[in-house]
């Protein structure tokens, strides 16, 4: 998925943010957005998913005898599987309720679209738009809804209709206890909070975690878990047993036992697999958004929770830099988990046999993808491990797809045992002040994604459909649609509800890594916008290629992670790379 500019220039202040711990959220199905226009229908009969990026505006047979629902979907990365199982559900949900006389049920007819439906033109065409409601991948919350793009959905957020266990308490028959609102992430009630008036114009969707992702079935076949002797040699069957370590969080019995404890063990074992015949990496080189993630992962793990949030809030205690506020919020650029994730980069570029030669150009990021799943394919050198982000199965489906019919069995979408490799710990590092910090930490992308509904457009027929989508909103708030969103996208919705074991049954294998690591106490931390500086000057703060993360100047062009510097300056240390940050970074934001 390309990178999300964060723009909620300006969203309230939030007092206090503190980042909920999703003991497994539903899968945030990240290419959701929409805009105006024509539409396929999604009514629950047929075939209407699109590929992502495809353009999918399909001539539509009207139902009479049902009232019309005209969305609009933003398709880019997760394509729309997600949205075609949503309207099939919801078609059935309200087979029988009469919106308009004579009419029973709904027809959602779906315009499915991407460039078209980025904020630019949507800001034009939504009032002259058939769409009615839109998942939004891309907006300016605080613009659209300050310039009446627009309808107050306050009444569906504060509504008491869910249970305890977040079903709609009405088929449940329990009593009614939560809202949406009472669900929502810490900190996405007060962001969506409109200037702080208790309006609300939009429903938080999804975030997804980028990270390292590794091939468990090759980590077992090869010998690539830690055992208990610090020595590389366990398998799958080891971890079972507990004779392997207990990985970077010193736990035994959770999900890293077996990987790296270190990043010195991490770098012994991408040469172990170097002298095997295989490559360690493979990436998107022609964007910086997966790398810049990866970059952020490894910092925010190495700073902890609290230091790291320091960067979203500007306001409170570094346990290294001491106060920090929103006049020397540029001190934040000496944390030294910056130069942890600078000296993990400067260790895997030196040595070009840990990527693949595409990693270093011509990759763009579906590229990097098929690379990666097809190194398993006709005897091609394996590749170990993948810089990507949490949707990524979902965006390869079609890959997956080929090599099942090519008869690959175990690469049917969902089945082969990819799994996220949690971050390592930065004690005993050359050059890097020991790691002090315990912490699981997930830094989460995409907390501007955003569901709403247009407060005009040219359909004849808005004000039912008005009706008709805020009922749409509160059936896909409910728990198994949380759970299924999920399980069709590798995304979280930003909401707080934890699946249960037989739930998590139906997710891909590496989704399940990611849910167990969130339940066995890893914290999210979301890319909200708290400090005043970062709400005012989006453009600088801007989280898609995170120049706050890392800024540096290569030549005549700007990189978003060390990557581009090392190849360049071959001869360069951490420090010079530091140097060059910090020299980019202090003319950069210079508010």
């Amino acid at each position: 998925m390309k990178n999300k500019k964060r723009r909620k220039d300006t969203m309230k202040f939030f007092k206090k943010i503190t980042a909920a711990t999703l003991a497994v959220a539903a899968t945030l199905a990240m290419a959701v957005s929409c805009g105006g226009g024509g539409g396929g229908a999604s009514n629950g009969g047929g075939d209407n998913s699109s590929k992502p990026n495809e353009s999918v505006q399909e001539s539509v047979k009207v139902d009479a005898t049902k009232t019309t629902l005209n969305v609009a979907v933003f398709n880019s990365g997760l394509g729309t599987v997600y949205f075609d199982e949503m309207a099939k559900d919801f078609a059935e949900y309200v087979k029988d309720k009469e919106y308009e006389p004579g009419k029973k049920g709904v027809q959602i007819v779906s315009y499915k679209e991407k460039e078209k439906l980025k904020p630019g033109t949507l800001f034009t065409s939504m009032s002259t738009s058939e769409n009615v409601l839109y998942f939004l991948n891309q907006g300016n919350y605080a613009q659209y809804a300050g310039g009446n793009y627009l309808a107050d959905i306050t009444d569906v957020i504060n509504e008491t209709y869910l249970d305890e266990d977040g079903n709609i308490a009405k088929d449940t028959a329990k009593e009614a206890t939560q809202s949406i609102k009472d669900m929502m992430i810490d900190g996405y009630a007060e962001a969506f909070d409109y200037n702080n008036t208790g309006k609300y114009y939009a429903v938080p969707f999804w975030v997804s975690v980028p990270g390292i992702i590794y091939d468990a079935e090759l980590f077992d076949k090869n010998g690539y878990y830690f055992l208990e002797n610090g020595q590389l040699g366990g398998k799958q069957a080891d971890i079972d047993a507990g004779k392997c370590s207990a990985g970077p969080d010193g736990k035994k019995g959770t999900a890293d036992d077996g990987l790296p404890v270190t990043w010195n063990d991490f770098v012994t074992l991408m040469n172990e697999m170097v002298d095997g015949g295989v490559t360690p990496f493979t990436w998107d080189a022609s964007h910086d958004y997966q790398r810049s993630g990866v970059f952020t992962q490894i910092w925010a793990n190495y700073e902890g929770y609290n230091n790291f949030m320091l960067n979203y809030t500007f306001n409170g205690t570094d346990s290294r830099l001491g106060a920090i506020t929103e006049d020397n919020y540029k001190k934040l650029a000496e944390q030294e988990g910056r130069k942890a994730a600078i000296k993990a980069f400067y260790d895997i570029t030196r040595n070009d046999s840990y990527y693949t030669r595409k990693s270093a150009g011509g990759n763009d990021h579906l590229g990097a993808q098929q690379e990666y799943i097809k190194s398993g394919d006709k005897g091609q050198k394996r590749i170990a491990m993948f810089m990507e982000s949490s949707y990524w199965e979902s965006e390869s489906r079609s890959v997956f797809d080929t090599l099942y019919r090519k008869g690959l069995d175990n690469y049917e979408y969902g089945k082969h045992d990819y799994r996220y490799m949690p971050v390592p710990n930065f004690t005993g590092v050359d050059g890097i002040a020991a790691q002090t910090s315990t912490d699981r930490v997930l830094a989460a992308r995409g907390a501007d994604n955003y569901i709403c509904i247009s407060s005009k457009s040219s359909n004849a027929n808005h004000d039912v459909q008005v009706t008709v989508a805020k009922d749409f909103i509160k059936f896909i708030q409910q728990r198994d649609q949380l759970i299924k969103f999920t399980k069709n996208t590798g995304c979280f919705r930003s909401f707080k509800y934890t699946p249960t074991e037989e739930e998590t049954n139906g997710y891909t294998k590496y989704l399940q890594s990611i849910s167990r690591y969130i339940s066995e106490g890893a914290k999210l931390v979301s890319d909200l916008p708290v400090a005043e500086k970062r709400r005012n000057n989006m453009s600088l703060f801007e989280d898609g290629n995170s120049p706050f993360s890392f800024i540096i100047q290569v030549g005549d062009n700007v990189s978003y992670d060390p990557f581009a510097y090392f190849k360049a300056n071959p001869g360069k240390t951490v420090e010079d790379c530091y140097a060059a940050f910090k020299t980019k970074f202090d003319s950069y934001f210079n508010i």
